[in-house]
């Protein structure tokens, strides 16, 4: 059984979670005042959990959520990378390249269940991923793990969508329209793969390029980020309202 164990006691607390077989790893556990109303498993960027991806977390837990970030990396890069630094810019996209999908979804149901252990028994678990997470957290919707996921920008969905029928939970895809990174030959793709399943829904934000939700970078813009935001917490509200959690 996994084991969770605390190893900071302040609002950012850095959390180890413990494979069956002993190989352990971290994630960064977020909390609001109070525990909040929700919870959330955040699966980054291939930059890790860098300081766009901390703010993304805090923003998560301002909405109310507790958040857990998993080192996705951690069997051979782990930590966060700086994306203005060449070097590491080169190391980012070969870890990604190297990535071991089957491993990361394993490490991804591992972090969705600590999480689930970490907060109160009818509390709600989602997954949020961005980029490189976005994959991950569909993955969890259809592995039944949580109680709703929304992809941001996510990369290789495609590769996933033919399992979208065993999803049951609220999903919500969202893609920018001038996204050279995700295409929209890729987003169309998956939009055909998910129609007529009420349960997925899709939106694309015309004017938006690849990684419009982080703060902080390049590309991203607050108005589709804002609207995102909103039709997140939408999704979260209808859950909260309306959803026996997953396990019970």
């Amino acid at each position: 059984m996994p084991d969770i164990r605390r190893v900071a006691p302040d609002r950012r607390q850095t959390i180890v979670l413990t494979e069956d077989n002993g190989s352990s790893f971290q994630a960064e556990l977020f909390q609001p005042p109070g525990g909040g109303r929700w919870a959330a498993v955040l699966l980054p960027p291939l930059w890790g959990l860098d300081a766009g991806a901390v703010r993304l977390a805090r923003h998560i837990v301002s909405l109310g959520a507790t958040v857990l970030v998993p080192d996705m990396f951690w069997r051979f890069a782990p930590g966060p990378l700086d994306r203005d630094d060449p070097a590491q810019v080169a190391r980012a996209h070969k870890r990604m390249a190297d990535f071991a999908v089957g491993q990361g979804i394993k490490d991804a149901r591992l972090a969705c269940d600590g999480l689930r252990r970490l907060v109160p028994p009818r509390m709600p678990v989602s997954a949020l991923g961005f980029c490189f997470g976005g994959r991950y957290a569909f993955q969890m919707a259809i592995d039944h793990k949580v109680d709703g996921a929304m992809s941001y920008h996510g990369t290789s969905l495609h590769e996933h969508v033919a399992e979208a029928g065993r999803v049951r939970v609220p999903v919500q895809l969202h893609y920018g329209g001038e996204d050279t990174v995700v295409p929209m030959a890729e987003v169309d793709g998956v939009q055909a793969a998910v129609r007529g399943k009420p349960s997925i829904e899709l939106f694309v934000y015309p004017d938006c390029r690849h990684g419009f939700m982080v703060e902080g970078t390049a590309n991203y813009d607050r108005p589709a980020a804002a609207l995102a935001w909103r039709r997140t917490i939408e999704l979260i509200d209808d859950v909260i309202s309306s959803l026996v959690p997953v396990g019970e």
